[in-house]
């Protein structure tokens, strides 16, 4: 059903013509630049009914889970059940099983026999376990977000808003908060890097749409904050308003990439501008780079000072400092912090697919060797 929603929504006649607002509502920025999570141009278009304007490549991401606009939660088309996980319905409930398209697995087997609660938490325990060892987060933080899990799907008014999101999409919700609640914050582009399933902007509208964050933080993940690892104060994730503002500040730190990519000029490939693009979604997102409170300029030129490299082209900082009207010390400032956390910001695949397919693909130790130490 969303995918032949989609193919007709992305027909010509619901494309916005170039004289008329093009401000993407998922992402907030303006379309016909490069989609972040796809690598392509995003072209703006009018949803119907409702005529909210979406990016060609953020809505359908957004519609592989969810059947509604974006802002108004207008229902496209009808919700599709889906399995749990990739066992089906547990044994001893397929009895039960109603054809409501309003009631979700999860639903069903909240309302089962107590067993069959226990191990669908256990799979997702599992889940949750493999996840956050991949983002290289403690096992305590990820027994915290299996249960942030059991209460944003537990049965209840507050919950029913979330009945139709993915359990991937839910736990990644969940190992957000848990790593900011434990100090160890992973943001939603890093989740969504291990969770092939789920994008950051999907992470993010999920998350935007919980309400009951004293349900959430009940006694038992209090506890466990506490005797386990140690957590006394609660640091939520931006949410709301704040993930907006910073979705927004992103966005200037990205049009600076942009910006300072033209006036390089033709002596550096283009594959160094969606290079430095993809380093700044990600360092944006690092509290230790976040923080800092630099210039987005300065971020921008950092970004560009290290993606040069990483593509096979090493332009002089002196360059990068003239283009950015930055000085040296204030690029290679910014650059110690981008270095010190590289293995956290650059993927293998983004250097690996800039390779001919008749070369042997770059070992990312080996390509960390060719950025300039700090």
């Amino acid at each position: 059903m969303a995918e032949a929603f989609l193919r007709q929504l992305l027909q010509n006649e619901n494309r916005v013509p170039s004289d008329e607002e093009q401000k993407c509502i998922i992402c907030l920025e303006e379309c016909g630049t490069m989609h972040l999570g796809t690598g392509l141009l995003e072209l703006a278009i009018r949803l119907p009914f409702c005529k909210h304007i979406v990016g060609s490549g953020c809505i359908a991401q957004w519609l592989r889970s969810n059947n509604t606009c974006p802002m108004c939660r207008h229902i496209f088309f009808p919700a599709q059940s889906r399995p749990y996980l990739e066992h089906g319905i547990m044994e001893g409930q397929a009895d039960s099983v109603q054809t409501n398209r309003a009631q979700t697995v999860r639903g069903q087997i909240f309302s089962g026999p107590i067993s069959g609660v226990l191990d669908f938490l256990g799979e997702i325990g599992h889940l949750c376990d493999r996840y956050c060892t991949q983002l290289g987060l403690r096992p305590g933080i990820a027994h915290l977000a299996g249960g942030i899990f059991a209460n944003i799907v537990e049965p209840g008014p507050s919950n029913a808003i979330l009945q139709h999101h993915s359990d991937n999409a839910l736990i990644a919700v969940s190992i957000y908060i848990a790593s900011h609640f434990a100090g160890h914050p992973r943001c939603s582009l890093e989740i969504s890097t291990v969770m092939d399933d789920v994008g950051w902007l999907h992470i993010c509208n999920t998350y935007n749409l919980l309400r009951d964050q004293s349900r959430i933080t009940d006694n038992g993940i209090r506890d466990e904050l506490n005797e386990d690892l140690n957590v006394q104060t609660l640091t939520w994730p931006p949410h709301g308003d704040e993930m907006t503002a910073r979705q927004s500040a992103l966005a200037e730190v990205l049009n600076h990439c942009s910006n300072q990519f033209l006036r390089l000029g033709l002596s550096v490939p283009y594959t160094m501008f969606p290079m430095a693009r993809n380093i700044a979604s990600r360092a944006w997102h690092i509290a230790s780079l976040h923080e800092t409170r630099r210039s987005p300029q300065a971020l921008a030129a950092a970004c560009m000072y290290m993606a040069g490299p990483l593509v096979g082209s090493f332009p002089a900082l002196s360059r990068i400092s003239r283009v950015s009207e930055l000085s040296e010390e204030t690029i290679t400032e910014v650059y110690g912090l981008l270095h010190a956390e590289r293995e956290r910001i650059v993927r293998e695949r983004w250097v690996q697919s800039l390779w001919r397919q008749d070369q042997a693909p770059p070992v990312l130790e080996r390509v960390f060797a060719m950025l300039p130490t700090v």
